[in-house]
Formats: structure tokens, C-alpha cells, sequence
């Protein structure tokens, strides 16, 4: 059965976007209205007229230009669906207002509703193409906008009185035709932006899901913030580049995968589904967490405290030590794998992400050097040993001294000098490098977990677990974690809208797919 179109109907991917384009929108009306008061002056120097910046229709030119002004500003910070929805149904409407009382207001201008005609036209066609929605939205916005001058012609504002009474009617009927052509032409014009965006959104579309915006883009790939297009769950979807995967690493992607999406553990990343795209890209998708990295903590707030430190190893550590018990190695731990934020009231929340879902294997070790050296275990770097929990133990090790100290152990200017420090350099204690005083356990700890010899590490992550167990002195927890994130917690976004049915497209005879966000 057919979905009736309503003036107003937007496909909810359109309208996560609509302040953005409403605010350009607003700001090419602007930039057309200053243009018709820069003409009208330069108009009223060439003949010798007195300015009328200070006239009636000068004032309302005015006053419009000052509102689109103010409306590109609102639009571009307005996160309510339905705020932005009667903008953008009543802004057209409020121009050709605008637009008929300066004019007809203007006495210098020998045909103002020929010059509306015009100026509205461009106003149209300029919402066609930075504000795309459904044909039948555009003709009805279209004719309310053209509604005002249309009017005012029938009136006979500003039509001489010697004009005879056929031609006062071609005016209006002109007016009239000229109106719905140019909604007729905005109209197609909508139709054939809304259609191609569409065409785009389906050709990206992963699944069920449906990208909304870029979130970060690293070596191997992009994550991108997603929605479940029926569920209208969020999620997001880790693109891998192709050219950086190997055939043998592509199967073990799939297995591993498998094993990701099994585990248990509540500080391990939820994955929900991956696949390839119709060109081969590697996908999957995996829960939205809401706060920020490891990496962004420290760099913003600086080195945290022991006790914090403590609290948010403990989380992590346990997530790796299911994943080792499964025999999945994560052989990626940094800080910026591992995210922090507030999860139901519990501040400090902490999820492992990227089990090894994203390395960029074509050697297995020269690949790794490429990728986060600060973090790589010396035996992986000699390569004498295969990727083991034994290298993610060394990793939290480097983890937990950055989050100590706001640097790493081993610092450098080139990956090999960093590499000769993990082989051969002495690892200066944590307390050696910051002013704050650091709890003697923990640094034992850490560097037990910097160990040269995998042998003299923690045996396993359960080991390690109960360690950190035995430091953990309560100063730290969820509640005072909560009352931290309530003071420093990042801007959260603009939620997504609700969901709606997509409005058909008169011309097409079918449904658009959601339309990409831009």
C-alpha cells in the first residue's frame, strides 16, 4: 500500500541533516537580498535619487536580510527535528512576504511584480539545491512562496492606474503562470538531489545499516556513527581498506569475528554484525559507545591518578582475559582501544575495542611496526615469537604508564629508535617522570608488565587481574567516576530523529532509500 506525502514529509536521514542545509539555505537568501539593496542603491546614485536605506521598502529589506541572517546561525546549531521543519516551511513564505513589501514599497521600481517573480525563482531554485526533500514538499513550499506576489498583482499594488483593465488581468495571470513553472522546474530540481542522494545512500547503505557521519578514519579503515534503519538503533560500522588486507588476513578476520561477537565480558565492545560490500569492503558493526578514548583522557585532563588508573585497568584487563581463555589474542591494546565514559549512572565505564578485527596484515610484524610502535613487545619486534596474551600484558604495560605519565617509556623521532628502546633500553620507573606522587604497587606492576622476557610478565591477565585486585586501595569507583564525568563530560551530540516513513517520489513510482547525511 502507498504512503500518502504530506507537505512536510522528510525522510529522517534528511532531516538529521536539515538545520545544516537550512542554515546555507538561509544564508543564500541572505546574500540575494543584500544583493537587490546594493543594486537598488547603486541604482538610486546613477539617476541622481536620494538613498532609501532608510525608505519603507529599504527598512524591510533590511529587517529580512538581519532574520536570514540570524536564521543561518539558529539552523546550523538547532538540533530540533520539528524547530527545523517549520523553518524550513515557513522561511519561502517569509521571503516572498519580504520580498513583495519591499518592492511594492519601492516606487522607483517600474514593474515590482516582475522583479518578484524573479527574485523568489532564485529563492526557490536556491532551496532545491541545498535543501533536498520530496517533489510534492517542494511544490507546496513553492507555492506558498509565490503566494504573496501573486496577491499582490491581483490587488494591483503598484500597477499604474491608466493601464487597462486586460492588461492588469495578463499581470496576474502572468504572475500566476510564471509561479507555478518555476515551482514546477524547483520541484524537478528537488526531485533529482533528493534521488541521487538517495541513489548514494543505498549504494553505501551496509546491511541495515545506514551512515549518518564520519567519526574517525585511521590506517586501515574509518568508523563511521550508524542506524539501524529499522530498529533505529545506533551503532557503529568500521570500514577496513581492502588493499591492506591480506587474503590470509581476511579469513582470519571472519574467525575472529566469530570469537569477538561471543564474548561475554561487559567491558568488551558488543558486536553486532559484518559482512563485505558490494565493492569487497570489509565491514562489521559494533556498539556506540558514549565518551571518549584513553588517548583523549589524558590528553585533555592530563596524567591521571593511581587509584584511577587502578580502576580503569582492573576493567580492562578482565575484557582481556576472557578473550585470552577463548584463545583470541587482541595484539592492538593502546590507549586509544581502550574508551572511557558513563554507562546507566556508572561513571568511568570501560569498553575494549578492535580485537584484532583491523590489523593491517601483510607481514605480520613489519605491519605492526607500522602501526603503533610505542606499544610493541620486544619479542614481536625481533620476531621470534608469534603475537601472544604475553604481548597484550606488555601493551597494557606501556597503557598503563601513559595514563600514569602523559608520555611512553620509550620515546623517539623514528620507529627504529623506538623499537632499540624496547629491546635494549631501560625502562625509567613512572614516579622518576611526574611530580604527583604514583602508588609503589602499581608501578611494580607496570613494569612487571614491561618485562624484556615474556617469561618475567604476569603469566596471564588473570594474574594481572588479581594484582591490580590486591592494589586497588577503594579510593576510586564508580561514584566518584560519576561525579567526575557529570563536571568534565564531553559535548554529547544531537540525538537522531525518530524514525518515519520515507515519503514517496511522485515521479520515480518508488521509495528513496535514506538519503546520505552531508
Amino acid at each position: 500500500m502507498g504512503h500518502a506525502t504530506r507537505l512536510g514529509d522528510y525522510d529522517s536521514a534528511v532531516t538529521h541533516g536539515l538545520g545544516e542545509r537550512l542554515s546555507r539555505f538561509a544564508l543564500a537568501v541572505a546574500l540575494i537580498v543584500l544583493g537587490l539593496i546594493v543594486l537598488g542603491e547603486a541604482y538610486a546614485v546613477s539617476v541622481g535619487q536620494p538613498l532609501s536605506l532608510f525608505s519603507t521598502w529599504g527598512g524591510a529589506a533590511q529587517l529580512f536580510l538581519l532574520f536570514s541572517a540570524a536564521l543561518t546561525a539558529v539552523c546550523a546549531r538547532c538540533a530540533s527535528p520539528s524547530l527545523v521543519r517549520a523553518v524550513d516551511l515557513g522561511f519561502p513564505l517569509a521571503a516572498g512576504g519580504a520580498v513583495t513589501l519591499a518592492l511594492w514599497g519601492a516606487s522607483e521600481v517600474v514593474a515590482p511584480d516582475l522583479v518578484a517573480l524573479l527574485v523568489m525563482t532564485l529563492v526557490l531554485l536556491a532551496r532545491a539545491a541545498l535543501v533536498p526533500s520530496s517533489a510534492s514538499t517542494s511544490v507546496g513550499i513553492g507555492l506558498l512562496a509565490f503566494a504573496p506576489t501573486v496577491a499582490a498583482t491581483a490587488k494591483g499594488f503598484g500597477v499604474a492606474s491608466e493601464l487597462a483593465g486586460d492588461v492588469d488581468a495578463f499581470r496576474v495571470l502572468f504572475a500566476a503562470l510564471w509561479s507555478v513553472g518555476a515551482v514546477a522546474v524547483a520541484a524537478m530540481c528537488s526531485h533529482v538531489v533528493y534521488d541521487l542522494r538517495a541513489r548514494v545512500s543505498s549504494a553505501l547503505r551496509l546491511g541495515p545499516y545506514s551512515p549518518v557521519r564520519l567519526l574517525g578514519e585511521g590506517g586501515v579503515g574509518r568508523v563511521y556513527e550508524a542506524k539501524h534503519v529499522r530498529l533505529h538503533r545506533p551503532a557503529a560500522i568500521k570500514l577496513l581498506r581492502g588493499d591492506l588486507v591480506s587474503e590470509r588476513a581476511l579469513d582470519r578476520f571472519e574467525q575472529e569475528v566469530q570469537i569477538t561477537a561471543r564474548l561475554q565480558h561487559p567491558h568488551t565492545v558488543s558486536i553486532y554484525d559484518y559482512g563485505r560490500t558490494a565493492t569487497g569492503t570489509l565491514f562489521y558493526v559494533m556498539e556506540l559507545i558514549d565518551g571518549m578514548s584513553l588517548d583523549d583522557l589524558v590528553t585533555r585532563h592530563g596524567p591521571l591518578p593511581s587509584a584511577r588508573v587502578t580502576f580503569l585497568l582492573q576493567q580492562a584487563v578482565g575484557a582481556l582475559a576472557e578473550a585470552h581463555a577463548q584463545g583470541l589474542v587482541h595484539r592492538d591494546v593502546k590507549p586509544s582501544n581502550i574508551m572511557v565514559g558513563a554507562r546507566a549512572g556508572l561513571g568511568d565505564w570501560v569498553t575494549v575495542v578492535d580485537f584484532g578485527l583491523a590489523h593491517p596484515v601483510r607481514g605480520e610484524v613489519a605491519a605492526a611496526v607500522m602501526g603503533t610502535p610505542h606499544f610493541l613487545a620486544p619479542e614481536i619486534i625481533e620476531g621470534s615469537q608469534p603475537v601472544s596474551a604475553a604481548a597484550d600484558l606488555y601493551a597494557v604495560g606501556v597503557t598503563a604508564y601513559f595514563a600514569l605519565t602523559g608520555g611512553f617509556p620509550f620515546e623517539g623521532t623514528t620507529i627504529p629508535a623506538v623499537c632499540a628502546g624496547h629491546l635494549l633500553g631501560a625502562v625509567e620507573p613512572p614516579s622518576a617522570r611526574v611530580a604527583h606522587p604514583i602508588d609503589p604497587a602499581l608501578e611494580q606492576i607496570v613494569l612487571r608488565c614491561l618485562a624484556k622476557d615474556p617469561a618475567d610478565r604476569p603469566e596471564s591477565a588473570d594474574a594481572l587481574l588479581a594484582s591490580l585486585a590486591q592494589a586497588q586501595r577503594r579510593a576510586w569507583d564508580h561514584e566518584r567516576a560519576h561525579a567526575w564525568w557529570v563536571e568534565h563530560a564531553p559535548p554529547r551530540p544531537a540525538p537522531l530523529p525518530p524514525p518515519e516513513p520515507a515519503p514517496a517520489c511522485p515521479w520515480s513510482g518508488r521509495r528513496p532509500a535514506l538519503a546520505l547525511p552531508g
